[in-house]
């Protein structure tokens, strides 16, 4: 399988359409992943500093915890980046994945903080 992008986006669903409070998007070629915001029908700018912890055909375990003042990212129990709220987190409504990515388990819930405690 030619592996190209995947994408999570947190969702605030809207009648005519939709913002995305964070869209994590991993691309293979060249490997980056971009973090970024859809508001208002328009992107904000990406963020795409940080390593690429993935590798195609490769089972991974991403963590996209909420804090007071943004998300962590944890990938495979590592801290990978935070990302600052641009969306008043209640809007949150929904979630959407697509693209190269199969999905075995998905879990909501809460846990102890387990992260670096200066990021977010």
């Amino acid at each position: 399988m030619n592996f190209s992008r995947f994408e999570i986006n947190l969702v605030c669903r809207h009648p005519f359409f939709d913002d995305i409070a964070i869209h994590v998007n991993p691309r293979f070629n060249p490997p980056v992943v971009v973090r970024n915001t859809f508001k208002s029908l328009a992107w904000g700018s990406e963020e795409d500093n940080g390593s690429f912890p993935f590798a195609p055909n490769t089972r991974f375990e991403m963590k996209i915890t909420l804090r007071n003042q943004g998300f962590v990212l944890i990938v495979d129990g590592k801290y990978f980046a935070q990302y600052l709220h641009r969306i008043p987190i209640e809007r949150i409504n929904g979630l959407n994945i697509k693209g190269d990515v199969k999905i075995t388990k998905f879990e909501f819930g809460h846990e102890p903080s387990l992260y670096p405690s200066n990021p977010c």
